[in-house]
């Protein structure tokens, strides 16, 4: 099952892994504190946010339209 919070944490992590990368930093005690600072909590991104409300119709449930044994079609 999509997960879009662990989407969303597998992105920013291959973005802060790109990132690094780019920018190569000699000094470790200074690429460590760059890692640290791309890894603090809302530096990179703030979210996901995710819309809850019904944002279509609602109609019959899955196991109603199987019930009737109306045919799918699937675009």
């Amino acid at each position: 099952m999509f997960s879009p919070i662990s989407a969303a944490e597998n992105i920013k992590d291959e973005f802060i892994g790109y990132i690094s990368t780019l920018f190569h930093i000699s000094d470790q005690a200074y690429a460590s504190q760059f890692l640290s600072a791309l890894r603090e909590e809302g530096s990179i991104a703030k979210g996901p946010y995710l819309d809850i409300s019904d944002s279509y119709k609602t109609g019959h449930s899955l196991e109603e339209l199987i019930e009737e044994g109306g045919s799918f079609s699937f675009i």
